[in-house]
């Protein structure tokens, strides 16, 4: 169809087709063919168009986008839907080539966006590697071994309450314990630790009271805090 300075009212039983190109918004306008075909047209040519440093130049790529859409069939062209009476409409070539326009306008910004965002994550990955590069390796702090200043062993204390029992006399004259050989425990402190922890006491080696058993008759000394 011829363009036209003018918008032009279609028949009521007129259909978009395959090389009617709607005007509008919404996912049925962008699927259909006749826009998905206008779409690699504008692609085919956005970066020469963005190249051209003439408005003259770039005009005339535009009439020559537009003259294509609507010498390809009888009622080729750009149409739109009013809202009211939703009569399909020819549009005036003046919203053919600003829809023509801002459809390049869209593959440039998308394409510069992608190459902006695409040589900004270059850039980071750089300076990221350079900093990596200039930082110096830092070894590990290892603690210092303490060894202790001095040691100490004490000999081993018999815990049997009584000397006929389990202790006998060494060459020195000192009670121990004739089965293990550690010296007696004194009668002050088995009678301290009596006083502390009660009668009830055990031999239970998983009990954490002291493995102590009192004699017949041993009667512990009192004490006094």
């Amino acid at each position: 169809m011829p363009l036209s300075n003018t918008p032009a009212i279609l028949p009521e039983e007129f259909v978009p087709d395959e090389h009617t190109i709607i005007i509008g918004r919404g996912r049925l306008v962008k699927q259909h063919s006749a826009n998905r075909k206008f779409d690699k047209m504008v692609e085919a040519i956005a970066q020469e168009y963005a190249a051209t440093p003439s408005k003259a130049e770039k005009g005339l790529m535009l009439t020559h986008l537009i003259n294509e859409i609507h010498e390809a069939a009888p009622l080729a062209g750009f149409v739109r839907k009013d809202p009211t009476t939703n009569q399909w409409t020819l549009v005036e070539e003046s919203i053919a080539r600003q829809t023509a326009a801002q459809a390049i306008r869209n593959v440039l910004s998308h394409s510069y966006r992608s190459s902006k965002q695409s040589k900004s994550k270059r850039r980071f990955q750089q300076i990221a590697a350079e900093k990596q590069l200039e930082a110096p390796t830092q070894p590990l702090f290892l603690a210092p071994k303490i060894s202790p200043v001095f040691t100490m062993s004490l000999p081993p204390r018999c815990v049997s309450p009584s000397e006929n029992s389990c202790s006998s006399l060494d060459s020195s004259g000192r009670s121990a314990c004739s089965r293990c050989g550690a010296h007696t425990m004194p009668e002050e402190t088995l009678s301290l630790l009596v006083t502390a922890f009660g009668q009830d006491l055990t031999e239970d080696p998983f009990e954490p009271r002291p493995i102590l058993a009192l004699p017949n008759g041993f009667e512990p000394i009192p004490f006094a805090m």
